[in-house]
């Protein structure tokens, strides 16, 4: 495929490189900067010929980890197979079958690598983790159905857009996360008895609702705060779930009790005190119910995305991904949402995003306006905290929304994200 590219280039009149055993020696004339583009993708070493010099230092100056924009969304429309080597991506041919996918996982797997296989829509990924160092490419170029190799820059593999165009939609009891609607997750804080979680439960889906939150395990700043009521919490939410049919999303706070959340939850919550816990981020991985991964209070994007790259390294691909504000020397609420993640996010990776405007603001009077926000920012949805009595809430009562407050964020936040869906399609009508 590399070479077709080249093929094509020679004949627009760009000049063409002669390939060599360990690179491509460039002859005079290659002065294009889509030949250049498409050799600094490539990964391959260089002996350069030609008289521009101007192309020899660019080249020259290219560290290896630089990669060009080279595949494009009618790449991954073409393509329905991909494979990740190392820092790479391994193109299959659109006709490409199982079994030629199965023989790249193969080699993969018999030179001591692990295997992911990420299917999609149209797309279907196979990523590898465990390698030290970058896997040469031409150990899969010849492979029956292989089309070519493709560089992965970002450190973050299976979580990066580059592996997977299409947003990915991860389902929670049912609940898809990550499409054209945006999902509505609401609940108390803590879980305190049976009769408060039950009627937040009712009050939550009466609202318009999909999935119940509530702790059951709860890391707190204070030792002397109220830490949850562990399994009877978990029991109790899913004698909710029962009652309601709302999925249920709680937070696991470490490796010891993940087993008894993961029994009992739909959707398994790493809060921002522990998006960096890399031994409970690997066992989140090994499980096969969705992860929310929260946003550390000081995580910049990049350690964000890692965080999540270790869940799935693991081999669990279903994450959404949670803004819950940031911590600054802003005073006036408790953190800082940073809405300008939503799209960061969106453009570097193809996992959801959602939004949770209680603790990102930590005032009752703020969630409502910076949920709506969130949607407007474009988020795949919101995590808001509900309670029957907030102010008579074990924890985190003052952001806390009664039940009739979240009410008309799910109706507001619903009319924005259907204006915005309509215009976008009737951008697209135009286009």
């Amino acid at each position: 495929m590399l070479a077709a590219k080249l093929d094509h280039l020679a004949n627009a009149g760009n000049g063409k490189p002669r390939f060599s055993r360990t690179g491509f020696v460039i002859e005079s004339g290659v002065k294009n900067a889509a030949v250049v583009a498409t050799l600094m993708a490539a990964n391959n070493g260089f002996l350069f010929k030609n008289g521009d010099a101007r192309i020899g230092e660019t080249l020259a100056k290219t560290p290896r980890s630089r990669q060009a924009d080279d595949a494009s969304a009618d790449d991954y429309d073409t393509f329905p197979h991909l494979v990740i080597i190392g820092n790479m991506l391994i193109v299959m041919k659109a006709l490409a079958t199982e079994a030629d996918v199965d023989r790249v996982r193969e080699r993969i797997e018999s030179m001591g690598f692990r295997a992911h296989i990420m299917p999609g829509e149209q797309t279907t990924a196979i990523g590898i983790t465990g390698n030290p160092k970058p896997v040469d490419p031409v150990m899969f170029e010849g492979m029956p159905g292989v089309a070519e190799a493709i560089r992965v820059s970002k450190p973050y593999k299976l979580v990066s857009r580059e592996v997977r165009h299409e947003n990915s939609i991860i389902r929670v009891h049912g609940i898809p996360v990550g499409g054209d609607q945006p999902m509505f997750c609401g609940g108390p804080c803590s879980v305190e008895g049976r009769e408060q979680i039950l009627e937040a439960a009712h009050a939550v889906k009466k609202a318009g609702g999909q999935l119940l939150r509530g702790g059951a395990y709860k890391p707190r700043t204070s030792p002397y705060s109220f830490q949850g009521l562990g399994e009877e919490g978990l029991q109790l939410l899913a004698e909710a779930r029962e009652a309601t049919g709302l999925g249920i999303v709680t937070e696991a706070i470490d490796v010891e009790t993940f087993d008894l959340v993961e029994k009992y939850t739909d959707c398994i919550q790493i809060g921002a005190r522990n998006m960096q816990n890399y031994s409970l981020l690997k066992r989140a991985g090994k499980a096969r119910k969705p992860v929310l991964l929260k946003r550390g209070m000081s995580a910049t994007l990049e350690e964000f995305l890692m965080a999540a790259e270790y869940v799935l390294s693991e081999g669990n691909y279903e994450v959404i991904l949670c803004e819950r504000g940031v911590r600054t020397f802003a005073d006036h609420t408790r953190n800082t949402l940073d809405l300008s993640i939503v799209p960061a996010v969106q453009k570097l990776s193809h996992l959801p995003i959602v939004v949770d405007p209680s603790h990102g603001t930590g005032k009752r009077d703020s969630v409502h306006s910076m949920a709506l926000a969130g949607i407007a920012a474009g988020a795949s949805g919101l995590l808001v905290e509900v309670h029957p009595q907030p102010d008579r809430a074990w924890s985190d009562g003052a952001q806390t929304v009664y039940p009739h407050q979240f009410a008309e964020i799910v109706a507001d936040a619903k009319a924005i994200a259907e204006l915005l869906l309509s215009r976008r399609a009737a951008v697209h009508a135009t286009t």
